[in-house]
């Protein structure tokens, strides 16, 4: 079993069914023995987003969404955001965790 944690793309990726998601992330998502996580900041980062325009989705509740996938609220406290800045920088991007869009593509 392994522990999975969706940032926001790959989250509304998998909702979507976006072929931006590959299949071997799409397949390790969907395989029932592993724990798929999606954390309260993806909550805020699409709230965000749909208040300002920058995204259409339907008006549901992302909440009975996550639940209904069979994923897990991974929730944020004070100290998770305080320790985020220490953690490690990554310097590689895999095409399962990475924007689409040409503005977000590395240059090269």
């Amino acid at each position: 079993m392994r522990r999975l944690l969706l940032d926001t793309h790959t989250f509304l990726w998998w909702l979507s069914g976006d072929s931006s998601l590959g299949e071997r992330a799409r397949a390790a998502i969907a395989d029932p023995r592993n724990q798929v996580f999606v954390s309260a900041a993806t909550g805020w980062e699409i709230a965000i987003k749909r208040a300002m325009g920058k995204l259409r989705i339907e008006d549901q509740d992302l909440d009975s969404i996550v639940e209904e996938e069979g994923f897990n609220h991974l929730p944020m406290t004070f100290f998770h955001g305080t320790q985020a800045g220490a953690l490690p920088q990554s310097t590689t991007r895999t095409r399962s965790t990475a924007c689409s869009s040409p503005r977000h593509k590395p240059k090269g």
